[in-house]
Parts: C-alpha cells; structure tokens; sequence
C-alpha cells in the first residue's frame, strides 16, 4: 500500500531543546512509539523511531542521538 501523499505526520511536536527546532518528538497517527526528528548540519534529517512510549524517555533518547551527532561534527 503507498504511503499517503496527504496530511500531517506530525500530530504534537515537542521540542527537546526549545526554542530550537531541530530536534523534537512526536507521535505519528495510530502508534503508541514516539519518533524523533533531527537535523544534521551539512547531512539533511534524521526520522527514527525511539522505541519509547513514555514522552521524557523518548526526550531522553533524541537528547542524547543530538549530542552525538554533536560530538562528531
């Protein structure tokens, strides 16, 4: 089945390090797992799954994926 061309994925953003949106959590539409999403400088995006259904671990998990990133640029 393709994927819907239409509509948002992104239902309730929270940022992980606000004000700066280049790093958030969210929910996709019928999933109980929260996604991150994170932008790499010089590399584009990254949309992975936590795994986590709690908000702060799933914060937690996308803090950390960003330090990493962090560390290697």
């Amino acid at each position: 089945m393709p994927r819907q061309g239409k509509g948002k994925w992104v239902m309730e953003k929270i940022l992980v390090m606000p004000p700066k949106e280049d790093c958030y959590i969210y929910k996709r539409p019928g999933s109980n797992t929260y996604q991150y999403f994170l932008a790499i400088d010089g590399e584009g995006a990254e949309r992975k799954t936590t795994g986590c259904k709690d908000a702060d671990r799933a914060k937690d998990f996308a803090l950390d994926r960003k330090l990493e990133v962090m560390s290697r640029q």
